[in-house]
């Protein structure tokens, strides 16, 4: 059985710095997690793809590198990412330079290019079926070879038709999921196509999918429309906004089912703070929101990002950074850190942490 967590786009920005959404498949049952379990966590720390192990960070390139899913299958670790041959002028904030560089995904520590050099847009995703690897970067792959999707109509102006951003193996069935010519959010199940969230049309939302989760079959599509949403099987679920103060989830970006409970991260959007109140990290359940503890309390400069999310028993982990302003001339600090029942853990002072899984 396959471990995995599929990231998916929320920005795209220069020197390709994107949070994404995560897909995460692994059965599990009641309890805690067991004692020998490993802690699996993909990101960055500021200027190297990071993966780490219950914290200990083992460097995947050694060139300026991003690190966006972890997935485990059988006895091999799989995780893909983005790298340049050449530093931006700002590795430690990732946030100047060219936004060209070459998509990758490491197999047991040993990269394997995708395509060649490009323009980054959306962070990649990855999924296993035997002995075949499926990777999606706007465009499908399987093994190396592209993949040509069906689509439906003409493409609308300034669109990419067919754009692929998530996929999902789940058995010998393989999930693709993106966009139509037509904007609407869809997925593929074994090359046929399904609309899972449609677009109405000039003067109406246009979905926007940031990732997917298959459930036996019920299939799980994240994204957003104006806010945090999933469309389960071509129904829209809208993330509830926060209790205390009304703030709601921009995106979601991370899907974890087990059993009939969904699980997601996101972003928060202020709506109506008073003064005074500022957004910590929150994660969803059945769409309500649970805050998660901080070590250092949000407050003016300071806000917090959830990326992914893993459940393991009774356990709940969830991983992101905390974003810190420091002045006008100065570039934002991001701070890698994971979360396990609400407690904050650091990473690494410099970074995101991308995606979480435990095995």
């Amino acid at each position: 059985m396959a471990f995995f967590l599929h990231k998916c786009v929320l920005v795209a920005a220069a020197g390709f710095l994107f949070t994404s959404c995560t897909k995460t498949n692994k059965g599990g049952s009641g309890g805690t997690t067991p004692p020998d379990s490993t802690v699996y966590i993909a990101g960055y720390n500021g200027a190297n793809a990071i993966l780490w192990k219950n914290a200990i960070p083992d460097t995947l390139s050694n060139s300026f590198s991003i690190a966006n899913q972890v997935l485990i299958s059988g006895s091999d670790i799989y995780v893909t990412g983005v790298y340049q041959g050449t530093t931006n002028s700002n590795p430690s904030n990732n946030i100047s330079g060219p936004d060209i560089g070459q998509y990758v995904y490491w197999k047991n520590g040993t990269p394997n290019n995708i395509d060649t050099v490009q323009q980054i847009g959306d962070p990649p995703a990855i999924s296993v079926s035997g002995t075949d690897v499926y990777y999606a970067n706007r465009n499908g792959w399987k093994n190396g070879a592209l993949i040509t999707f069906p689509a439906i109509g003409t493409p609308a102006k300034n669109f990419i038709p067919g754009s692929i951003i998530s996929t999902f193996a789940d058995g010998t069935d393989v999930y693709f999921a993106g966009y139509d010519t037509l904007e609407n959010g869809v997925y593929w199940k074994n090359g046929d196509m399904t609309i899972a969230a449609p677009y109405g049309g000039r003067g109406t939302t246009l979905p926007l999918v940031h990732c997917m989760y298959v459930s036996g079959s019920n299939v799980y599509v994240g994204g957003m429309a104006n806010q945090g949403v999933y469309w389960l099987n071509g129904t829209a679920y809208f993330m509830q906004p926060r209790s205390n103060d009304g703030s709601y989830l921009s995106s979601i970006n991370s899907l974890f089912v087990i059993g009939t409970d969904v699980y997601n991260p996101g972003v928060f959007i202020p709506s109506g703070l008073a003064p005074g109140v500022f957004l910590g990290a929150s994660y969803w359940k059945n769409g309500v929101e649970n805050d998660l503890q901080l070590n250092y309390p949000s407050n003016a400069n300071t806000s917090y990002v959830t990326t992914s999310v893993f459940v393991s028993g009774s356990d709940i982990y969830v991983a992101g950074y905390s974003r810190t302003f420091i002045s006008g001339t100065v570039p934002e600090v991001d701070s890698a850190v994971y979360w396990k029942n609400g407690i904050e853990y650091s990473l690494h002072t410099i970074g995101r942490a991308n995606s979480i899984l435990v095995k």
